[in-house]
C-alpha cells in the first residue's frame, strides 16, 4: 500500500514539521505506527504492507505544536491519497459564541470515530458550571457535541462541572457522511455553582 498526501493549515498553506503518524490494519498482527516528519512542501510518503484481500483500512493522523491533531481512517487502495488540513489551536473563555463551520474532508471524531469534527477549548478564570450549545446556522436543529473528558457524546447542549483555569476540549460534530459543509453556532455559557441547573 503506497500512502501519500499533503499536510495543509486552514488557509491551504503547506504545513512543514508536522508529524504524520500511519497505523496499518493487518487482522492478527500487532503492527508498530510508521512515523515521518513533513517537509517545506506539506508532503508525506508512506509504504507498506497490506493484508492480502484486506477490506479494513488502517489510520493516519498529523500533528505539529499549536495545532490540533486530525485524524483519517485510510480506506485500503494501491494507490491511497489522504490528505490533512490542520487548524490552530482555539481557546475561549465562557460567553464566546463562534460560527463553526465543519468541512466533509475535516478529521474523525467520536467514540467510533463515526463523525466529522472542528475542536475547541474552553477554559473559564472561574469555577462553575459550563453549558455548551451547538445550533446548525439558520436552522431550529440542533448540532452535536463532544466533551473528551468527562467523556460526553453526540447530543446538544452538554454541561460539565469546571474548576478554575481547566481547560476543556469540545468538539463540534457533522455526520461523518454529509457531503456538503455545514455552518453552527457554538455558544458557550457559564454558571457559579450556586445558580447551576439542576
Amino acid at each position: 500500500m503506497h500512502l501519500t498526501g499533503t499536510v495543509t493549515d486552514a488557509d491551504g498553506r503547506p504545513v512543514s514539521d508536522a508529524m504524520v503518524k500511519a497505523f496499518p490494519f493487518i487482522p492478527g498482527v500487532r503492527l508498530e505506527p510508521l512515523i515521518m516528519t513533513t517537509g517545506a512542501t506539506g508532503r508525506y510518503e508512506f509504504t507498506f504492507e497490506n493484508g492480502v484481500s484486506q477490506t479494513m483500512g488502517g489510520g493516519a493522523i498529523a500533528s505539529k505544536s499549536g495545532y490540533e491533531d486530525e485524524y483519517h481512517y485510510v480506506v485500503p487502495a494501491a494507490n491511497a491519497v489522504q490528505n490533512f488540513r490542520l487548524y490552530p489551536i482555539t481557546k475561549v473563555t465562557p460567553g464566546t459564541t463562534l460560527r463553526v463551520t465543519v468541512q466533509p474532508d475535516d478529521g474523525f471524531c467520536g467514540f467510533s470515530d463515526e463523525w466529522k469534527c472542528r475542536k475547541f477549548r474552553v477554559v473559564s478564570p472561574a469555577s462553575g458550571m459550563l453549558t455548551l450549545t451547538a445550533t446548525a446556522d439558520g436552522a431550529d436543529a440542533s448540532g452535536y457535541l463532544e466533551i473528551l473528558r468527562p467523556y460526553q457524546c453526540c447530543r446538544s447542549p452538554l454541561s460539565v462541572a469546571i474548576v478554575a483555569n481547566e481547560e476543556v476540549r469540545v468538539n463540534v460534530l457533522m455526520d461523518w457522511t454529509s457531503q456538503v459543509a455545514q455552518t453552527f453556532l457554538l455558544q458557550t455559557a457559564m454558571a457559579s455553582p450556586r445558580t447551576r441547573p439542576q
